[in-house]
């Protein structure tokens, strides 16, 4: 088979992590099989020119078409179209409406079918409800088209055939995992590090929900010893938090860190905390958890499927019960906490990348039967 993959969003945070794990254990899983398939591996400009694969069934293709945008679905189209592909993997929901060939799409969540993401735009509001006009069309007919859809998580299985009508059999649940490598290695970041801390990892957006873990923090910060950390890429949200922390020096923001980075921080942290309104699945728990870094997280489906009671939860929308959750979690004894790390083991031998891959792989097989 000629399978094609997106990997335009490789650098991206969340689907880039998904994106960057999947291709490196199909790279290796090319190594290890006989290379019945090619596959190409569509990339942006920068991925094109740095990223390497050691197997070569994986075919690097330039293909500079930033998402989102009138060019990717003209250009391409187009340039999907000259390899003649059996299936075509989009990894997210931005995908060329014209392209008619067999794909399957990986739908991450219905966040922007959910939530009215318009506090997080840079946008005037016309312009604004436009472009999520233009979003929710281009995932409608990602979801409507595709011969096979990759959910994350039941969650998401549930809340797509609740938005949309149509076949159950053509969701196919398959989790992601935690990158072994990524427990391994781990760096001092530059910026300075409290000594003791809650961690945050992500991004600012709405339903993120971190105006109210940061007021939650400020209620309960005079009786704990843990600052609070914030840590994601630096954007123009971030900016906005930036300028509304700056006088709290309780309150460490970091930019653009490394994984290595990310590991010795998971390391150190006192507990994670997840206060999301809404996700699709539970990585940065997942995260905290092969790091023995107890995950303190809303009482969402996703997060409940990934950690079970593994975890302490907290009502995401009640800033006194996040505060109570908060202080009890930084309060446990060492008994507690191992027990607790007892309980991550079980959880992580149910999530691997190779897993999600070897699910991933038989969905496309799937797809040459149809």
């Amino acid at each position: 088979m000629r399978i094609g993959i997106d990997a335009r969003l490789y650098f991206e945070s969340g689907v880039g992590r998904y994106i960057k794990n999947t291709l490196s254990e199909l790279d290796k899983y090319c190594l290890d099989n006989p290379p019945l398939n090619k596959y190409y591996i569509f990339l942006t400009h920068k991925g094109f020119s740095t990223l390497e694969f050691k197997s070569e069934s994986m075919i690097k293709v330039e293909a500079n078409f930033p998402w989102h945008s009138l060019i990717e679905q003209f250009g391409y189209t187009r340039l999907l179209n000259s390899y003649k592909l059996d299936v075509m993997h989009f990894t997210y929901f931005s995908l060329p409406i014209f392209y008619k060939r067999k794909f399957v799409v990986t739908v991450h969540d219905l966040i922007i079918n959910k939530i009215n993401t318009g506090k997080a735009t840079t946008l005037p509001k016309p312009l604004y409800k436009m472009k999520r006009l233009g979003y929710l069309a281009v995932m409608n007919h990602a979801v409507k088209k595709s011969r096979f859809i990759i959910s994350p998580s039941d969650t998401t299985k549930k809340e797509i055939l609740s938005t949309y009508k149509i076949n159950k059999d053509k969701i196919i649940v398959v989790p992601e995992g935690i990158d072994s490598s990524f427990l391994e290695k781990e760096v001092k970041p530059e910026q300075p590090v409290p000594k003791k801390f809650i961690l945050y990892v992500g991004n600012a957006y709405p339903h993120k929900n971190l105006d109210r873990l940061i007021e939650a923090f400020e209620s309960i910060k005079s009786k704990i010893d843990e600052d609070l950390v914030l840590v994601g890429k630096s954007d123009y949200f971030y900016k906005k938090l930036d300028n509304k922390t700056r006088n709290n020096n309780r309150i460490f923001i970091m930019h653009n860190i490394s994984d290595s980075n990310l590991s010795y921080l998971y390391k150190r942290a006192s507990l994670l905390a997840a206060p999301s309104l809404m996700e699709g699945f539970g990585l940065t728990p997942l995260e905290a958890m092969g790091h023995d870094c107890l995950p303190v997280v809303s009482s969402i489906d996703a997060f409940k499927q990934v950690c079970e009671n593994a975890a302490l939860y907290f009502n995401p929308e009640d800033i006194q019960d996040i505060s109570v959750v908060l202080y009890r979690a930084s309060k446990l004894n060492e008994n507690e906490k191992n027990q607790y790390k007892k309980l991550f083991k079980k959880r992580l031998e149910l999530f691997s990348w190779k897993k999600s891959l070897l699910g991933t792989l038989k969905v496309y097989e799937s797809c040459n039967s149809i």
